[in-house]
Formats: C-alpha cells, sequence, structure tokens
C-alpha cells in the first residue's frame, strides 16, 4: 500500500509538469510583450526548470540577449549592444516570440548606428 500511495504521489508531480511548464512559458512571453525582459527570464528559467526544451532555451537566449543590448546601449557601450543585437538577428528560428525579438534587435542595431554615426560622422556602424 505504501509503494502504491508513493508511485501515485510521483504520478501526481510528474502530471502537474507540464502545466507548471506551460504557464510559465504563457507568463513569460507575457512580461517579453510588456518589455519586460528581467521578469520573462526568471519565467523562462522557472519553466525551463520543469521540462528542458529547444523553444525555452531560444527564448531564455534572445530575451537575455535582448536585456544586455538594452542595458550596454543605456551605458553608452554602443559596440557591445551591437554585438548582442546581431546575434538575436542570427538565431535560428523563426515562432512569434523570436520574430518579435529579432525586431527589437533591428530596431536597437538601427539606433545604435543611429548614435555611432552621431558621436562619430566618419564611422560605419
Amino acid at each position: 500500500m505504501k509503494a502504491l500511495s508513493i508511485l501515485f504521489m510521483i504520478f501526481l508531480l510528474v502530471g502537474c509538469t507540464p502545466q507548471a511548464y506551460s504557464d510559465n512559458l504563457t507568463k513569460g512571453k507575457a512580461a517579453f510583450n510588456d518589455g519586460d525582459y528581467s521578469k520573462a527570464i526568471s519565467l523562462f528559467e522557472k519553466a525551463q526548470n520543469e521540462k528542458e526544451t529547444d523553444e525555452i532555451s531560444s527564448y531564455i537566449k534572445a530575451t537575455q540577449l535582448l536585456l544586455d543590448s538594452e542595458q550596454a546601449t543605456k551605458q553608452g557601450k554602443l559596440d557591445i549592444s551591437l554585438k548582442k543585437a546581431k546575434q538575436v538577428v542570427a538565431m535560428k528560428g523563426n515562432d512569434s516570440l523570436l520574430k518579435r525579438a529579432k525586431s527589437k534587435a533591428k530596431s536597437l542595431i538601427h539606433k545604435d548606428q543611429t548614435l555611432l554615426s552621431q558621436k562619430n560622422p566618419w564611422r560605419r556602424a
């Protein structure tokens, strides 16, 4: 009887995992869409703890690169920002979140290149 109870508990825990993954993935996408990349990364990592997938790994990578790029721009480290944003654009995958990430990265690239040309009009970005 005790073994059956333990087996039942394991079954319940395993059965709950896809729901936790899905919930964190959905919340992470919403945070991403709101531009709250730190929160999105946290939620994506929670989803990843439930279930390791290529999808969630790419979301974490793209979101972290965007966050790093934005922070570098704010700090005036435009070369670093450009590098990070270009890595997002080069990522494989074409689902809706990655499309938005690539679009945002292209905007950051344009912004950084504009700022660089204002700093040094003879420089090519």
